[in-house]
């Protein structure tokens, strides 16, 4: 069979149809506005404010980080530093707050469930105009750049991801590096100089991505970019300037050949060098954001990610069915009943949904790239398949091995997330599958099945019985899928008459998928083709809808309403300026997440953050999602809660699991102890919170205090100290009013006076003045001493934290295993510690030169052009 030329060679502008009204400028314009107002109306729910668009973390954790950063943004202070989760934690440096995401700056108007919903509805419609483009630049018609943005924006990871603002935002822009490179190799191709202004252009773009917030997303993006530069420059061979005869060679014309390969290398070299100032100057440009992210993420408790949370949330290959059966793992709320079944969290990671004409599209539009020998789609296919693999995780052991293995991919966990790769792929298949039906209707308008109509019709046909196959069997032999299902490797604890209760799960997938299949013959054997189009696409919108409207995306409280709410009104009342307290939620192990919400302006030493200090989770024995996994800091002997200055202790009414009588035990017993807790009569007025107890801790040290006595001890047996597991010598208990514990080989660097007085000294030498907070990166106290003493605050020590005493600058120590202290010498000082990263200053510096020299390169070139014109 004789191939078929390729719509995309070479790229060119797309024309109108014959029967168009507009221009193509015109038409352009117009599209893009349809592709900017379809978010609202497909959300229109949540866009007439009955519904906000986002729930669980995009509640419970975004909410009140954008609440913060917007706060101390609009109060002139630059969001350095959060001190309302884990006793303070860098703010600027969590890239998931994305201090510098331009679609954040809608908080500055108000952080409200307004706002919060018209910053999803921006990032749909950013991934709506950006699949669109990239479609258009490899020179589609409007109309399947459009299929290619629709299915790529509103597909099931798309919409499911909602609930992860920071990487819903990233996976908008991910089509944008792609589109970039297509304009730097195009030029390459027409040998014209608009690369390098598409590389200045995508660059901003990539340091978009960087401040967007999320870094998993941003490398597998990056890493899919480099791959597709690497194909274009060395595979996409169609489109280069094609070589002689080899029958006409002569002498002369094979010098000519010689040169022209040479020419053609440093062309591709060319290429490749735009593409990588493309990313460089990106990254560049972001350093101030990253150098900081980079140097918190490595002190943080992805540093040593055990392949076991490396594999964590990978998509089984059952799992797979997720892809047409869009609650195949239950979870769906109103007409779907089928309780979530599979891993924690897994409900919201295996939101994978295409269906049955999104794959309909894309399978018959790699079958056409094959045979019509068109790279590009092949390329997509190729991707499809690997990124679909990857998905897999540690159900293909070799490859997960391999990628363990890679340095900075190996600190991610949720290999599901490469299905950003799977649906950019697909879209991209399916728009040229419909770009193919649309030439195919210009060319011959009369003609009933086209090439790609069949294979369309084709494949719709066999996902209509991959659905009804197993629709029909759970649904009339519930207890015989069962067992099918256990079979399977990895879902033995498959719970038992679970698809009895299966209903909507199973039959709205079929009649859909049966839908697609009569659209596409109906599309495929008419001779009214002029209609097909729009119910294509009325038919996509539809489905995709379908899925939005039931899945656990959107939430009918208002977040502003309830932030806060959780703390009692007693203990919100008491809290003023010259006494700073934090507190600690206890709570049981298996009753789900710690909700910073509800704790917002409150300083808690608990908190919800993949990126925990990991000498702060050792220390106070709280993890990831604030719950305790130790019992001893209610102890007695304990000092941990009392050294993090923890007034107040929230406990959960069900202490811990059944499982776990002896611990629940312990605590009540631990709390029983009136000389350490004393229970208090109120309770906190938000849902879920109101049967917490409230204890406060009658040994909580303050923000600051003086110590007479510093002790050199391992950081090891510090820790062991401070819980009460062991004794030093010379001291029948340790006492944090009257000693802290240092490195032996930092005490060696205190000054001799300190030395002396540590060995000699117990009494106490001072005392502290007043103990102020000036914004929430910075501390201040006035204090008097008689003597060489150590200031402890309770601030933990992190890279960052500077200190000054009376104007000068001084070292920091790090104390008692996780805290700060200062040397003071006699008299009365003023203390200032305030936390300013180095990182900060240097990728500041960086950011500003990478600028300068693109301004400055962008000038030489305008210039260079300018007297080339003349």
């Amino acid at each position: 069979m004789k191939p078929q030329s390729s719509p995309q060679s070479p790229p060119s502008p797309i024309s109108s149809l014959s029967n168009s009204r507009f221009t193509p400028r015109t038409a352009d314009r117009l599209t893009i506005i349809f592709l900017i107002l379809l978010p609202p109306v497909f959300f229109w729910r949540e866009t007439l404010g009955w519904l906000t668009l986002g729930d669980q973390d995009a509640l419970f954790w975004f909410f009140p980080i954008y609440k913060l950063v917007a706060e101390q943004i609009r109060a002139g202070h630059l969001p350095l530093w959060d001190p309302y989760m884990y006793s303070g934690t860098p703010l600027f440096s969590q890239m998931q707050a994305g201090v510098l995401d331009p679609i954040n700056w809608i908080y500055l108007l108000g952080v409200t469930a307004r706002t919060l919903t018209l910053a999803q509805e921006t990032s749909f419609a950013i991934a709506l105009l950006a699949a669109w483009s990239y479609a258009r630049r490899l020179g589609w018609k409007r109309r399947a750049g459009v299929v290619t943005a629709v299915i790529y924006a509103f597909s099931g990871f798309a919409v499911g991801r909602t609930i992860y603002p920071g990487l819903l935002h990233i996976f908008a822009l991910a089509p944008l590096p792609l589109c970039f490179i297509e304009r730097i190799y195009q030029s390459w191709v027409r040998r014209n100089t608009d690369g390098w202004r598409a590389a200045f252009v995508g660059s901003l773009i990539v340091a978009w991505q960087i401040f967007a917030g999320h870094p998993q997303p941003f490398v597998y993006s990056s890493l899919l970019a480099a791959s597709y530069a690497l194909f274009c420059a060395f595979l996409r061979k169609q489109e280069r300037p094609q070589k002689q005869h080899p029958d006409s060679e002569t002498d002369g014309n094979i010098s000519s050949r010689k040169s022209g390969n040479q020419r053609s290398k440093l062309l591709s070299l060319r290429f490749l060098a735009q593409c990588a100032w493309m990313y460089v100057a990106g990254v560049g440009l972001a350093a101030v954001q990253l150098l900081p992210a980079v140097e918190f993420a490595g002190q943080s408790v992805r540093r040593e990610w055990t392949y076991e949370m490396f594999t964590a949330h990978s998509l089984h290959p059952v799992s797979l069915l997720t892809s047409l059966f869009p609650f195949f793992h239950g979870g769906g709320r109103g007409i779907y009943h089928l309780p979530f079944w599979g891993n924690y969290w897994h409900h919201n990671e295996a939101q994978i949904y295409l269906g049955a004409m999104a794959l309909s599209l894309a399978a018959a539009g790699l079958i056409c790239a094959w045979r019509n020998q068109f790279r590009v789609g092949v390329y997509w296919g190729g991707v499809a398949v690997f990124a679909g693999l990857l998905s897999l995780g540690g159900y293909v052991p070799l490859l997960s091995q391999a990628i363990y293995q890679i340095p900075l991919l190996n600190n991610f966990r949720s290999p599901n997330r490469h299905w950003m790769e799977v649906t950019l792929a697909v879209a991209v298949l399916s728009g040229y599958a419909t770009n193919l039906l649309l030439r195919d209707q210009q060319r011959e308008p009369r003609k009933k099945t086209s090439p790609v109509g069949r294979w369309i019709m084709i494949v719709a046909g066999a996902l209509a019985f991959l659905c009804l196959s197993p629709g029909v069997l759970v649904l009339s032999r519930p207890d015989l899928a069962e067992r099918i299902a256990r079979d399977f490797s990895g879902l033995e604890t498959f719970p038992a008459e679970l698809f009895r209760q299966a209903n909507a799960e199973f039959y709205l997938p079929m009649i859909t998928a049966a839908g697609a299949f009569l659209l596409v013959f109906f599309v495929v054997r008419t001779r009214r083709q002029p209609y097909w189009y729009p119910l294509l696409l009325l038919f996509l919108l539809i489905d995709f809808n379908l899925y939005a409207a039931f899945a656990p995306i959107n939430s009918a409280k208002k977040p502003e309403t309830f932030i806060g709410r959780a703390m009692p009104e007693e203990i919100r009342a008491g809290q003023h300026e010259s006494e700073r307290w934090r507190s600690h939620v206890l709570l049981n192990g298996s009753s789900g997440d710690f909700s910073p919400d509800g704790f917002y302006g409150y300083e808690m030493i608990t908190g919800y953050d993949p990126l925990i200090n990991a000498a702060y989770k050792t220390f106070s024995g709280i993890d990831e999602a604030g719950h305790s996994y130790l019992t001893s800091p209610l102890d007695v002997r304990d000092q941990t809660l009392d050294l993090l200055s923890v007034r107040y202790l929230m406990c959960a009414p069900a202490l811990p699991d059944a499982q776990s009588d002896w611990r629940a035990q312990k605590i009540r017993d631990d709390l029983s102890d009136s000389t350490r807790w004393r229970r208090l009569p109120f309770r906190g007025d938000m849902p879920g919170w109101r049967d917490f107890e409230v204890y406060e801790n009658l040994r909580a040290l303050p923000r600051a205090w003086l110590v007479s006595r510093v002790i050199p001890v391992f950081e090891g047996d510090q820790l062991k100290t401070i819980r009460g597991g062991i004794s030093l010598s010379g001291l029948r208990s340790f006492d944090p009013h009257k000693a802290a514990l240092i490195e032996p080989g930092a005490f060696s660097q205190l000054t001799q006076k300190l030395q002396i007085s540590a060995v000699e000294s117990e009494e106490s030498v001072g005392q502290i003045i007043r103990t102020e907070r000036s914004g929430l990166a910075s501390v201040r106290v006035e204090v008097a001493t008689s003597q060489p003493s150590m200031l402890v605050i309770n601030e933990i020590s992190l890279p960052g934290w500077r200190a000054r005493i009376d104007g000068a600058e001084t070292k920091l120590w790090r104390v008692d295993y996780t805290l700060c202290g200062l040397e003071l010498p006699a008299g009365t000082h003023r203390v200032e510690m305030f936390f300013q990263p180095r990182s900060l200053v240097v990728g500041a510096i960086i950011s500003a030169t990478t600028l300068l020299v693109m301004l400055g390169i962008s000038g030489r070139r305008k210039r260079a052009f300018s007297v080339d014109n003349q």
